[in-house]
């Protein structure tokens, strides 16, 4: 508890040093604070590894820094994976609108599980991943996905896309 209150008054002692870091590396308002709290934790929970050898400032800082270049790194993704998305396509002259479209349309017609499974696949996760989201196996979840996409495959050659 004491050693809790030690990092508590340090922490507030430096708090200039996590808001001007969550500042810097996140634009909007809500990023900052999602940003600050993030920094706070993962010093929270390096304080245990903090050996005294720097000043707590320095160290703070270095921690606070590391936290704010993996964030930036893993908010640069998303952003990137959220522009590519087929399933925002907002631009109805883009030629995989109509792709994004089609598929949505045909995957609602796939059975709950397909559908969870192959939205899941499109995401970019692993079959790894999926197995352990949807608590199946690796093999039953490819058997699955594999299913699926022949169903679209077969929908496709049926009513082929006009672009």
């Amino acid at each position: 508890m004491a050693n809790q209150a030690a990092f508590l008054e340090s922490l507030n002692q430096n708090r200039a040093i996590v808001y001007k870091l969550s500042r810097l590396y996140a634009r909007e308002a809500d990023e900052q604070h999602d940003l600050f709290q993030e920094m706070v934790l993962q010093a929270l929970t390096a304080w245990p590894r903090f050996e005294a050898k720097a000043q707590f400032s320095t160290w703070l800082y270095r921690v606070c820094l590391n936290t704010a270049l993996s964030w930036q790194r893993r908010e640069q993704k998303r952003k990137e994976a959220e522009a590519d998305s087929m399933w925002e396509l907002e631009n109805q002259n883009d030629p995989r609108h109509a792709q994004a479209e089609w598929l949505l349309e045909h995957m609602r017609r796939l059975d709950p599980t397909s559908r969870m499974l192959l939205s899941l696949k499109l995401d970019g996760y692993s079959m790894a991943e999926i197995a352990d989201i949807t608590g199946l196996n690796v093999n039953q979840a490819t058997v699955k996905i594999h299913r699926a996409k022949n169903q679209l495959t077969q929908w496709l050659q049926q009513n082929p896309l006009s672009i």
